[in-house]
């Protein structure tokens, strides 16, 4: 069949996202669907336009929408629906120039290549990607409350500080907070015993009601458009099994798993999908997925489409997961390249993986289990959306209270690196019932109420030996705290803190430092160095399980940002899923730990899940759910506790 002419008069209708100019666009469609396309553009001429820094071929339309005002799109990506005046057919005016488009020519090669993007970013680079306004996360730059070049004169009398002997008593035990261990709500020690069901202690760490409520019942709407049956929750789970399962060897295309050819030893993928769900089925469920169900506001909001998922997931895991009386809170990235297609991009330059989204992230200390995150906005935030919580306390403030609300007024602590070394964002932790420690770093300012100099001229002479603490105490906004100083061989480690001692801890470990002059010095940390040291990396910890050479994330090729976001959110509940095994089930008992052989189990459970046959897999639970998102343990957890 012929394809339909393109000429005056002639009805079209074109992909949102490809009509310019973007300003019209923006004021009627601030927040187009995925897909979404615009349908009554009357062709009016054919024009020459600069679109993507090169001259094309263009259609210009007008529309009802847009009255006394011409919109046009790139001839190639026009759809005609009915022919216009025969007598008037455009004519080809000019082929369209060759070439990669500009989002992808003009990326520095750091960007460009993906084998580059893990590693440290190389300085010039780095000026590369600032020169052309990219956003940065620079390690060597202040935070916006220490942006002050006046912090750097300041020393102990202009904070009101004083040196101590000895710090020998801590405010948190004096208030009698005990150190609890993390726990799994609902579910004791008896029935961790038992517990063996990897699917369920999956869903555990999913918003499964999430899925229910929004995810499952939009896809479908969108499945029955294509006219494809709807899915339902075991074959969901299904689907995730099979990406799960797919992420468990490297260098093969996605068809490859649907291959009609025979499995071979040394050709092709090594498994074969077909039998569990047809490749067509497969994608039609991947170009279905919808992680909302709200309108979109009038203002322009590019992380509209996932903040509900994002808040189904903080919430669920605040609600199944108690953390340990340690915590840490960090950065964790999620891989993006292209900073035209992904909302809130930055360049982290001292991560493995430097180019995506950048999310704070907080893990419990013991168990190492993630149960909060908030995905950095930078420019992208939309100025018309309403202030998040605790703004008024300051970005780093906000930002620390936002994320350990679920360990508020608990006597709990968090451990923090030099990017949130803010006194002000530490007392406001402390006024709301957590306790916390800050490493001090020179990042171009000291940071206010630390008088950086002043210190490290008094921990310099030689009477102050290699790893031996000394305080400075003060007190800001009614509030008591210290800056505690180890000197190391070429420097002075120094923390804020609201808790701790100086008393070294006997029980820790030994502490062994070489000094110039080939003698070695052995002594033990205070309190507040043995939790840094031993909880510092709980975050990175979790971000190297994720994003191990055989992640999730990579696997999952898209060029559709929230499916991004969704594979990060599963490659967290699956860490999660298998730190929880490891710490509260295996702890006794000899079990292969390795995250890979962890993931087939995950994957074989997920595709051979008990929810794929259950008729009642389309109605919405009620009563009782939280019993039946532990799977098996359901029957067992409702005669044991009372759950909601």
């Amino acid at each position: 069949m012929a394809s339909k002419r393109l000429g005056v008069g002639a009805t079209c209708e074109a992909l949102l996202q490809c009509l310019k100019p973007r300003k019209y666009l923006k004021d009627a469609y601030p927040n187009p669907e995925k897909g979404q396309r615009l349908s009554g553009l009357i062709a009016i001429k054919t024009d020459i336009k600069r679109v993507s820094k090169k001259d094309q071929v263009c259609v210009v339309f007008r529309h009802d929408e847009f009255p006394n005002k011409e919109i046009f799109c790139v001839k190639r990506w026009v759809k005609v629906i009915t022919e216009g005046d025969p007598r008037q057919l455009f004519v080809e005016e000019r082929p369209e120039q060759e070439g990669r488009a500009v989002a992808d020519k003009e990326m520095p090669e750091s960007i460009r290549n993906p084998s580059r993007g893990h590693g440290r970013v190389s300085r010039e680079d780095l000026n590369e990607i600032l020169a052309q306004g990219f956003n940065v996360d620079d390690d060597n730059e202040p935070v916006a409350e220490n942006n002050d070049r006046r912090n750097n004169a300041k020393g102990i009398r202009d904070y009101g500080q004083e040196w101590v002997n000895h710090v020998g008593t801590c405010y948190r035990k004096q208030e009698g907070f005990p150190n609890h261990r993390p726990k799994l709500v609902h579910l004791n020690g008896q029935l961790l015993a038992e517990f063996d069901d990897l699917c369920a202690m999956f869903l555990i760490m999913l918003p499964r009601r999430f899925i229910h409520v929004v995810i499952l019942p939009q896809t479908n709407a969108k499945l029955a458009a294509e006219s494809q049956r709807a899915t339902t929750f075991g074959e969901f789970l299904r689907w995730i099994g099979i990406w799960l399962c797919m992420a468990t060897c490297k260098g093969y295309s996605r068809d490859d798993f649907w291959s009609s050819k025979p499995i071979n030893e040394f050709v092709g993928a090594p498994i074969r999908f077909n039998k569990w769900m047809s490749k067509r089925r497969f994608d039609y469920i991947l170009g279905a997925l919808t992680f909302h169900d709200t309108a979109p506001p009038v203002y322009q909001d590019r992380f509209h489409f996932m903040r509900q998922l994002i808040d189904a997931w903080n919430n669920n895991i605040s609600s199944k997961f108690v953390p340990s009386w340690a915590t840490c809170l960090d950065e964790s990235m999620s891989i993006w390249l292209s900073k035209y297609t992904c909302p809130g991009w930055l360049c982290v330059e001292r991560k493995p993986h430097p180019f995506g989204n950048e999310h704070h992230s907080i893990c419990c200390g013991l168990s190492g289990v993630m149960f909060g995150i908030e995905l950095v906005e930078g420019n992208d935030e939309p100025p018309e959306r309403p202030r998040p919580a605790y703004s008024d306390i300051g970005p780093t403030g906000g930002l620390l209270l936002r994320l350990t609300k679920p360990i508020h007024n608990t006597g709990k602590i968090v451990v923090l690196d030099s990017g949130f070394s803010v006194l002000d964002a530490l007392v406001a932790l402390k006024k709301h019932g957590v306790f916390g420690t800050t490493i001090l770093k020179k990042r171009r300012f000291w940071p206010k109420h630390c008088p950086g100099g002043d210190i490290d001229y008094a921990m310099s002479t030689s009477a102050v030996l290699v790893g031996e603490v000394k305080a400075l105490k003060g007190e800001h906004k009614g509030v008591p705290y210290h800056i505690i100083c180890m000197k190391e061989e070429r420097w002075v480690t120094k923390v804020f803190a609201t808790y701790g001692t100086t008393t070294p801890q006997e029980d820790s470990k030994v502490a062994l430092r070489r000094l110039d002059n080939r003698t070695e010095r052995c002594f033990h940390y205070c309190d507040v160095f043995v939790n840094h040291y031993s909880f510092r990396h709980a975050v990175d910890d979790h971000n190297h399980l994720r994003q191990a050479d055989l992640s999730l994330e990579e696997t999952w090729k898209t060029h559709r940002w929230e499916n991004r976001v969704f594979a990060f959110i599963l490659a967290i509940s699956e860490v999660n899923a298998f730190l929880a095994m490891r710490y509260f089930v295996w702890q006794n008992e000899e079990k292969d730990t390795a995250i890979l052989s962890f993931r087939r189990m995950l994957s074989r459970a997920l595709i051979f899940n008990e929810h794929y046959q259950d008729d009642k897999e389309n109605a919405v639970p009620t009563e009782g759910f939280g019993c039946q998102a532990y799977g098996s343990l359901g029957v067992a957890l409702k005669v044991h506790t009372s759950c909601s």
